[in-house]
């Protein structure tokens, strides 16, 4: 019989773009950091610029080695992980790939969750000539002995809204130490239900703000994939969330700044033995080695496995809207390739 070919371009696997944030619509203000006033800060300001500035003297060497393991000293997971599937694709794609840049000022208000460890802080940045979307940076510093690290940064959407953040300074360990009922809903089950939610593409127990970017650009990459595998194969996408893989900062209001980490898969199966199916981009690329590889789905399913960190504002338990909102969401990273 004569063979049948699905053949996907370069780019349509690739998902490094697949954030369209929105960076050109009107600004409408975002959590602007409010410091409290209190005797002494938890960490006073000129430590905090040092520590500020070795973090961006240790990510310039290690993105100009493409090497994460330079990350340690001043940077965690999920930044660490993320950052190590980015080099790859750099060193395989060259410059057909853009290492997404990251901002520290080192003259930024930083807020603190609380005194006690861990420590959760955040600062934001700015939009600036290289990111012209404001970039949330999450510090996380696990006890007294251990080094502030950077947990994650998180491009905010230009049209995300949310109560400026409010200055603890108290021996709880932020979000943490909130009592059952503090919000309206359990710091520890966001992400989860948020999972859920792209999942079933559908709101469940927990209400988010509808079609947020990254649930309407994850829609449309896979509705792209499925139209170019056509009858020839099938496509899935299955969501999880890392457990305690969250930070976050009290809000004026008595709310929440959650951030925390999604992952997901994408699985390609071929259906039709007589089809080629290949698929090209980031996940040619990476299951080739090489920048204009392609990955063609055999016998067997091939899964692409990714990685976001997202941003969201949880309302007080009383307050009139319960309705918890995503103000932004990180360039998703590919990390890995099974086939």
């Amino acid at each position: 019989m004569r063979s049948m070919r699905s053949s996907l371009v370069k780019g349509i696997a690739s998902l490094s773009a697949v954030l369209m944030l929105g960076a050109c619509s009107s600004e409408i203000p975002v959590p602007e950091p409010k410091a409290g006033q209190y005797e002494a800060p938890i960490v006073p300001e000129a430590r905090f610029a040092k520590i500020t500035s070795e973090a961006s003297t240790t990510l310039a060497a290690a993105d100009e080695a493409k090497d994460a393991d330079q990350l340690a000293e001043r940077f965690e997971d999920p930044f660490v992980h993320d950052r190590r599937a980015r080099y790859q694709l750099s060193k395989v794609m060259g410059d057909a790939y853009t290492l997404p840049s990251v901002e520290l000022d080192s003259e930024l208000n930083v807020i603190h969750a609380g005194s006690g460890f861990p420590r959760t802080a955040m600062t934001l940045a700015e939009p600036t000539e290289s990111s012209n979307l404001r970039q949330l940076t999450i510090w996380s510093q696990d006890n007294p002995r251990v080094n502030y690290k950077v947990w994650a940064q998180v491009p905010i959407f230009a049209d995300a809204s949310a109560p400026a953040l409010k200055q603890t300074f108290s021996n709880d360990a932020g979000h943490t130490a909130a009592k059952e009922g503090t919000y309206s809903g359990e710091p520890a089950q966001i992400m989860a239900a948020y999972a859920q939610y792209q999942q079933d593409r559908e709101q469940g127990d927990i209400a988010f703000s509808a079609d947020d970017p990254l649930y309407t650009q994850l829609g449309s990459f896979v509705d792209s994939l499925k139209s170019n595998v056509g009858d020839f194969g099938e496509v899935k996408i299955a969501f999880s969330a890392p457990e305690n893989a969250y930070r976050g900062v009290s809000t004026e209001d008595g709310g929440l700044l959650l951030v925390s980490q999604l992952l997901y898969t994408v699985t390609v199966t071929k259906t039709n033995e007589d089809a080629t199916i290949e698929l090209g981009g980031e996940i040619g690329a990476l299951a080739s080695g090489e920048s204009d590889g392609v990955l063609e789905v055999g016998d067997t399913e091939a899964v692409a496995h990714y990685s976001s960190v997202v941003a969201f504002y949880v309302p007080p338990s009383g307050a009139d809207d319960q309705t918890v909102k995503v103000l932004g969401a990180s360039v998703p990273a590919l990390f890995q390739i099974d086939k």
